[in-house]
Parts: C-alpha cells; sequence; structure tokens
C-alpha cells in the first residue's frame, strides 16, 4: 500500500507542474508533447524488465540507509522499481489530465 501511495504522490508532484506547464506554454507544448505521445502508449509492465534491470531489486531503505536497511523494515519493503512502474502507470493520465 505503501509502494502505491508513494509512486501515485511521485506522479502527482511530477505530472501536475508539467502539465500546467504544458498547457500554459506553447514552446513547452512543442518540446514535451513529441516525448509524452512516444513514452504514453507503453504499458507500465512493459517497462518492468528493464526498470529491474537498471534499480534492481533494491530498496529506498538500501538506498538511504546502506547495509543498515534491515533495522527498517517499513522503508526497506518499498522497491525502487515497483515505485517507478506504478509512477510511470499514473504519470500519463495525470499529467494529460492537466494540460487539458
Amino acid at each position: 500500500m505503501l509502494r502505491v501511495l508513494l509512486g501515485f504522490g511521485l506522479a502527482l508532484l511530477t505530472a501536475i507542474p508539467l502539465g500546467v506547464l504544458v498547457g500554459r506554454c506553447k514552446v513547452a507544448r512543442e518540446l514535451l508533447s513529441p516525448l509524452v505521445e512516444m513514452g504514453r502508449p507503453i504499458s507500465p509492465m512493459a517497462w518492468m524488465p528493464l526498470v529491474i534491470v537498471l534499480f534492481g531489486f533494491s530498496s529506498l531503505g538500501s538506498l538511504f540507509y546502506g547495509t543498515e536497511a534491515w533495522r527498517h523494515p517499513p522503508i526497506n519493503r518499498l522497491q525502487i522499481a515497483i515505485i517507478a512502474v506504478i509512477w510511470w502507470g499514473a504519470f500519463f493520465p495525470i499529467f494529460l489530465n492537466t494540460v487539458h
């Protein structure tokens, strides 16, 4: 549950400001629209193998606490790869709704 909230929260923090920028500024729209349209149709689950290769099975606990991550079980359960996939799945609907 915490992974979903964190991934969705990060998507909110990134998609809303970018959506407002693209919705208001023509230059930003021309620069970012091709990137968004290339990435949008790709399913979040299709990114899973690539994200696992990039981030591995590391957790936020190992990122912040290193080898002492086992002492912080809630943070140690937050795998970066899963959070990135949740972010990908939530970013585009929020972004496009903010732009329009």
